[in-house]
This record gives C-alpha cells, structure tokens and sequence, in this order.
C-alpha cells in the first residue's frame, strides 16, 4: 500500500538558525483514501545538491494519525540514523527533503517524494 500524501512543510525563516522543521502531513493510500487512526513511521532525509544527492541527515519517526488521518512532526527530533540536524550547513548549496513512510508503522519505507 502506498500513501500519498498532502504535504505542508513549515520552514523557519532563517533555517540555518532551525533546532527543528516542523511537518505535518495526511496519510492517504494510493486509492487516496485517508489512513486514520493507525500507526505509521515515517523516514527524512536531508538530501545535498540535488534530489539524488547524498543524506547528509536521516531520522525516522513513530506515530499515530489522527480520525483525520493527519500527524504532526518535528524533523530534527526523531531517531538519526546519519548525521547531526544541528550541524547542516543550510548556506552550503540547495538541501533536499526526501519523506517516506511505512503505512503500518513497520520498516517497509515507501518513497512520498523529495522537494
């Protein structure tokens, strides 16, 4: 099953500065119906110089959508897998964020989309 999602990305006006993005974002299958009320986990990467550039930061995150299907995260304070959030140097060239997620809150990542 893949979600898909409707994505609002709020970025604080001087990133560089960031301790954290917050995200917020409705699960949806690919039938777009919602997925409410469930586990879901849910993998960012920062990527560097384009959308296939290298993670220069990865993080995973546990939660549970709302009866709405919507859920609310702070990326910069989830499990790292690779790198330091506060160390990316956001001046250094364009920065990517790569979102995927497991509709079952399991390890079976399915790619949302790199922006």
């Amino acid at each position: 099953m893949k979600a898909i999602f409707s994505v609002c990305l709020s970025l604080l006006t001087l990133v560089s500065q960031a301790q954290a993005l917050n995200y917020q974002a409705v699960a949806r299958t690919s039938q777009g119906q919602l997925i409410p009320a469930q586990n879901i986990s849910a993998r960012f990467s920062i990527l560097d110089g384009n959308v296939n550039g290298a993670a220069i930061y990865q993080e995973t995150h546990n939660t549970i959508t709302n009866n709405f299907g919507l859920f609310t995260l702070s990326i910069g304070k989830g499990t790292v897998l690779n790198g330091t959030f506060n160390t990316i140097n956001w001046g250094s060239g364009d920065k990517f964020l790569k979102v995927e997620i497991a509709p079952k809150g399991n390890s079976n990542y399915e790619l949302q989309g790199t922006t």
